[in-house]
């Protein structure tokens, strides 16, 4: 028993700790440069031109803006699936709604194709590997993710696996 109330609280204590932990990366690879940085509540530095269209994305620019970041794979069928559901927010919020996908997985000729057969207009980043891996930074674990961050960068909620609550939850914050 002594045991495992040690194995708890050494737990505890590194859960805590890591809690507002700073990760911090640049990565130049590939002709790609990306530099995030973030804690495990707010987004403080978000650059890449890790975007299908080659355009170099600052999240600081979408301050002021609710931001939808969605982590998905056209292997996925769930995330295929709420994908119309996206544009229908995109479209109708896009003065206080800015969607970011995070494609893993996916070839850029695959995500390209994807994105234009459905005339999905959002941005798309490419997720890397390695040290410009995403995922990783944003600790995702399963498909789909999806990310609400306030217009000031921090993060609200962490939605996991298909569900209509990222939705509700969007429709409430939008509405407001």
């Amino acid at each position: 028993m002594k045991e495992f109330i040690l194995l708890l609280l050494i737990f505890t204590f590194n859960s805590c700790k890591q809690k507002n932990r700073l990760v911090t990366s640049t990565v130049s690879s590939n002709n790609t440069t990306s530099t995030i940085t973030i804690t495990s509540e707010r987004i403080v530095t978000l650059k890449t031109d890790a975007t299908l269209s080659g355009d170099s994305f600052d999240f600081d620019t979408l301050k002021g803006k609710y931001v939808l970041i969605d982590f998905w794979g056209t292997w996925c069928a769930p995330c295929v699936k709420e994908m119309p559901r996206i544009k229908d927010f995109h479209e109708s919020f896009n003065d206080k709604l800015y969607v970011l996908g995070i494609n893993q997985g996916d070839s850029k000729a695959r995500v390209r194709q994807f994105i234009t057969s459905n005339e999905y207009s959002w941005t798309q980043i490419i997720n890397g590997a390695g040290s410009s891996d995403f995922v990783l930074k944003f600790n995702v674990i399963s498909f789909p993710t999806k990310l609400i961050v306030d217009p000031q960068g921090n993060i609200l909620h962490r939605f996991v696996g298909g569900s209509e609550k990222v939705f509700n939850k969007l429709s409430e914050l939008l509405r407001e």
